[in-house]
């Protein structure tokens, strides 16, 4: 919440399933981060395109899908510039890392255009060191294109399919000074905590 507060973003849409209610009581309606919070509840999960799909009405701009089992030192500025000096349908933030099992890996040319994006690749299919970092910018144009009112997720079926059909999506490489931290365990949560771009953005009290 305060790294996208910090780059001007102050709607931001949060889809809940598992313990919504702690989620909720957490981050409140965001007024504490200078936000507006606004929930999107699924029983079923949407996975992440059909999330998106389904807030259709309201993406009228180019929007951010931010996971949330990252934490994400992208400067958001550089991001949205490149976005829009590629003048592609999308961007994806990109990090350089050795351990791309569990990721999804992006083959980009000389221009930075993505031509093959592999969703948690086998050992032969590990052919770059660049992994989706959890941050995407999409024109809303994209939205037709995501089936409506069924699971669908952005790096396993829509992204592949886009390149397949010509469509130009971009990367971003992440810099040296952009880290990317895992949050999605207990552990990995509690090792972050002492990172110098966390304490950046933990609030005095």
């Amino acid at each position: 919440m305060r790294w996208l507060a910090s780059a001007g973003v102050t709607q931001l849409y949060v889809n809940l399933h598992y313990q919504k209610e702690q989620i909720q009581t957490c981050l409140g309606d965001g007024s504490l981060w200078g936000v507006s919070i606004h929930y999107l509840y699924e029983p079923e999960l949407l996975g992440t395109a059909g999330t998106v799909r389904a807030l259709a009405s309201e993406l009228t701009e180019p929007f951010l899908v931010v996971y949330g089992d990252n934490l994400i030192g992208c400067s958001l500025s550089r991001f949205l510039a490149a976005h829009k000096r590629y003048e592609g349908l999308g961007t994806i933030a990109l990090f350089k890392t050795q351990d791309v099992q569990l990721s999804g890996i992006a083959v980009f040319d000389g221009r930075y255009r993505i031509r093959r994006f592999i969703e948690k690749p086998s050992s032969s299919e590990r052919v770059s060191p660049w992994i989706n970092a959890g941050l995407l910018v999409w024109e809303p144009e994209i939205l037709s294109r995501i089936p409506p009112q069924q699971p669908c997720d952005f790096s396993r079926d829509c992204i592949p399919e886009w390149l397949a059909e010509g469509l130009p999506v971009y990367g971003y490489r992440m810099g040296a000074d952009e880290p990317l931290l895992w949050i999605d365990t207990p552990e990995r949560y509690a090792a972050v905590q002492h990172h110098p771009w966390v304490r950046h953005f933990v609030a005095v009290t």
